[in-house]
Order: C-alpha cells, then structure tokens, then sequence
C-alpha cells in the first residue's frame, strides 16, 4: 500500500524562476526553475529546485503547464520561432512541442509562450521544461509570469 492515501493525494507543485535566464538562438536549453511560486506550493515535496525539475510520487494523470516570457528581440527577425518541450526522465514528451510564430513588426514587444500537458506519468517520473527560440540573436527569459505547474488529477472514486 502507497504512503499517500490515493483518496486524498492530489500531488502539486508550482515553480518559478529566481532571476533571468539567456537563452541562445535554436539552443534547446532547460529552463531554470529553482524556486517555489509564492502562490504555490509543494506539500508532497516534488520540486526538485537543485535540477529545475518536478518528481511525481504517485501514479496517475498529471496537468502539467508551462509558461515562459520572453523579452523582446533588438533586432527582430521575421518570423522566429519560440517553443517549450516537456520532458519526462530524460526524454521528450510527445505532443508538448509548441512553436509559436511571431511577425517581425511585433518582436520588439515582450510575448509570452505556453505549453499544457495532460501526461499518464509513474512514481518517480522526472518532469523538466526546456525551451528554445530562433530570433538569432540571445534572448532572455524574464522571472514574471515564467512558472512551471504540475498536478495530479483527481481520481474518480466509487
């Protein structure tokens, strides 16, 4: 029998970023979370702030969101790409690369990317973000609004 009680365990985690992060052009690079949400929380302790990554401890479904905002490009160019690619123990997660195309005219302005996820994960299943962008140019993820959130969705009880 689990440690956790499968009624009451709806396993959470938020993180977010403690400062900036560079990330290079068409560098896929993981991302920084080292921190806990001041609105989250982690009271089953999977937030793993050491390597930027969130552990479920129960199996289930997971919700899993991840949002980074990028700063605006000097010299934008047209049409880049940003993305966010979830992985789970060490290998991508299908289905969770989202490019977002930006005209060059709107480059300058800061642009927010998200990426959800709802993944059948295991116990001990390590979850990271990584992201990447193609302006050419280094870009800087900002702490404001870049959060990672994974939670368990509840299981239908009889």
């Amino acid at each position: 029998m689990s440690i956790l009680n499968e009624k009451t365990y709806l396993g959470v985690c938020r993180l977010k970023m403690a400062s900036t992060q560079n990330i290079a052009s068409a560098t896929e690079t993981e991302l920084n979370f080292n921190t806990l949400a001041s609105l989250g929380y982690d009271p089953f302790v999977m937030g793993d702030l050491a390597n930027h990554s969130i552990t479920v401890r129960e199996p289930g479904a997971y919700f899993i969101n991840v949002a980074v905002h990028w700063d605006g490009e000097v010299t934008p160019v047209s049409y880049t790409y940003r993305y966010i690619r979830l992985w789970v123990n060490g290998v991508a997660a299908a289905g969770v690369n989202v490019p977002t195309t930006v005209a060059a005219n709107d480059l300058t302005l800061d642009t927010i990317v998200q990426s959800t996820a709802i993944l059948d994960l295991n116990a001990g299943d390590v979850i990271e973000a990584r992201a990447a962008q193609g302006s050419g140019e280094t870009l800087t993820v900002l702490t404001a609004y870049s959060n990672f959130t994974v939670f368990r969705l509840p299981v239908n009880h009889k």
